[in-house]
């Protein structure tokens, strides 16, 4: 979605609807190609469609992920929304690819 273009959380949100609506199965932040990539405020706005939605649907955050603290955020975020099981394989993953040797350590 490149949740970092949206002026504000509403129209993130509205956004979220219609993709939803359109059949997506993933709900992703960021490329991570303009200034303002993953966010914990746009993460929940996207978790908050999902659940709203009934559907199942995965999340995807992606964009500005340096550090092993934030990508702990972003999962205690989720389950915060979501409970506690509701992360997998199959649901959550996060596009980090500068963390993977700290993830290797």
């Amino acid at each position: 979605l490149e949740t970092g273009a949206f002026p504000d959380k509403k129209s993130l949100a509205s956004a979220c609807e219609d993709v939803i609506k359109a059949g997506a199965d993933f709900l992703k932040t960021s490329t991570g190609k303009i200034a303002i990539g993953a966010t914990l405020e746009s993460a929940e706005v996207l978790l908050n469609a999902i659940q709203k939605s009934g559907k199942p649907i995965g999340l995807k955050v992606s964009g500005g992920i340096k550090t092993i603290e934030q990508a702990t955020q972003y999962l205690t975020l989720t389950q915060q929304i979501m409970g506690q099981n509701w992360a997998s394989l199959t649901t959550f993953r996060l596009g980090a690819s500068q963390l993977i040797d700290l993830i290797i350590k």
